[in-house]
């Protein structure tokens, strides 16, 4: 899904609907509460700020409608290692 809205690996959300996304935590309470709406969103790609948009697709939790794009962070492996 993240891959289809034209987000890539390594790309860094900056922000979503003009708010400021600190961290992943962030990024994930958007897309959740964003189920089927569009998100203009602002990334870092490869050292270039670039805009795209990005609608999440809808999934049941339990009793509630919530967004998910698909997406993971990205780790960096010697830094898991060293844990």
């Amino acid at each position: 899904m993240a891959q289809k809205s034209g987000m890539q690996e390594g790309d860094r959300v900056l922000s979503a609907n003009g708010e400021q996304v600190k961290d992943w935590g962030q990024w994930v309470d958007i897309v959740r509460s964003h189920p089927a709406q569009t998100l203009r969103l602002e990334i870092e790609r490869q050292g270039h700020v670039q805009e795209i948009s990005l609608t999440p697709e809808t999934v049941s939790e339990g009793s509630s409608q919530i967004g998910r794009i698909g997406a993971a962070p990205l780790i960096d492996q010697k830094e898991f290692d060293a844990l």
